[in-house]
């Protein structure tokens, strides 16, 4: 309106002197009388808000679609873009080095197999299904196609169940197959958080039957129920139950027929021994010791009893010839 354009020049001439003190070319030239382009103070503008010195603010109104485009426009020329945003860092779960992912199209198959993770298994909100999508078509033809992420095998049922119960805050009842018992119990935890960890989804929860936090994998849950009982205890900090703080060096003499334990199990050394069988020395956390050692035997005398089985028809092997001692 006429009666407000004097206003309306003071308050543009206001925001360019505030915007071209941000970049020191554009303040020398409007200093000496020059006129910033209109990609000039756009380019300042965007550092200012950028940098959360300016707060856009325009007008409109839904109504017959009143200011959308000078908003849209504007999202375009001031908000942040994804290069904008820093490098996300993460730890390479092989390998405990540090790695950085960018948000730039040389990188869009690790944001995607990222989404596709989180989406796996479960209904996913819509919105990021739409965004997951337009993110597979911009890596290339095919990408949707070629990348099929999925955490583990855990039932959907059981995934949608866990994470309602942790989104409403309220007790699951679990049967929980136990590996070091070898035996499904029935446990009543309170969930706190839900993580994926080499390819499998977990559950921190705190169990009242141990009355401790502890981490549940959900392709060993056989079901879980939501009650309506809240959680009492405070949802703390990520347990690192992956970080079992030291190991312990177990020293297996192998049988020559057992040699594939070697191939199995990552090893600190192995030895040919004089008698043809072989000592293979594990570098193990004490807590899993007992466990992965009770494996390796189980599957020895396994082994050991269909050998015995073919080559005497009838004799059954009671022991397995498995010794271990702690290496030195």
């Amino acid at each position: 309106p006429a009666d407000m354009l004097e206003e309306s020049i003071a308050a543009r001439h206001y925001m360019i002197e505030n915007a071209v003190e941000l970049d020191d070319e554009a303040m020398e030239a409007y200093l000496n009388g020059e006129e910033p382009s209109i990609e000039t103070i756009k380019k300042c503008l965007r550092k200012a808000v950028l940098d959360g010195t300016f707060y856009p603010i325009l007008c409109g109104s839904a109504f017959k679609n009143k200011g959308v485009q000078p908003l849209l426009d504007a999202v375009v020329d001031y908000l942040p873009s994804p290069i904008d945003i820093p490098p996300t860092k993460g730890i390479d779960f092989k390998t405990e080095a540090e790695v950085v992912r960018h948000a730039s199209d040389d990188e869009a198959l690790s944001i995607l197999a990222a989404g596709q993770a989180l989406v796996s298994g479960h209904q996913a909100d819509e919105t990021l299904r739409s965004a997951l999508a337009k993110l597979a078509a911009a890596v290339g033809p095919g990408g949707g196609d070629v990348l099929d992420v999925q955490l583990g095998s855990a039932d959907p049922a059981v995934l949608s169940t866990v994470r309602r119960a942790v989104d409403r805050g309220v007790r699951l009842d679990l049967q929980y197959h136990s590996f070091a018992r070898d035996a499904v119990t029935q446990r009543t935890v309170e969930p706190q958080l839900l993580t994926s960890r080499d390819g499998y989804w977990y559950l921190q929860a705190h169990c009242l039957e141990v009355d401790a936090v502890r981490l549940f994998r959900l392709d060993r849950m056989r079901d879980a129920t939501e009650t309506e009982t809240p959680i009492e205890h405070p949802v703390g900090p990520m347990v690192d139950a992956f970080d079992f703080g030291g190991s312990q060096q177990v020293e297996l003499v192998l049988q020559p027929q057992d040699s594939w334990v070697a191939s199995q199990y990552p090893t600190v050394s192995t030895e040919e021994l004089d008698d043809g069988r072989s000592s293979v020395v594990l570098d193990i956390s004490a807590n899993a010791a007992a466990i992965r050692v009770h494996r390796a035997k189980r599957r020895l005398a396994d082994a050991m009893e269909r050998k015995s089985r073919a080559d005497a028809g009838h004799r059954r092997v009671g022991n397995t010839p498995l010794e271990t001692k702690e290496a030195t």
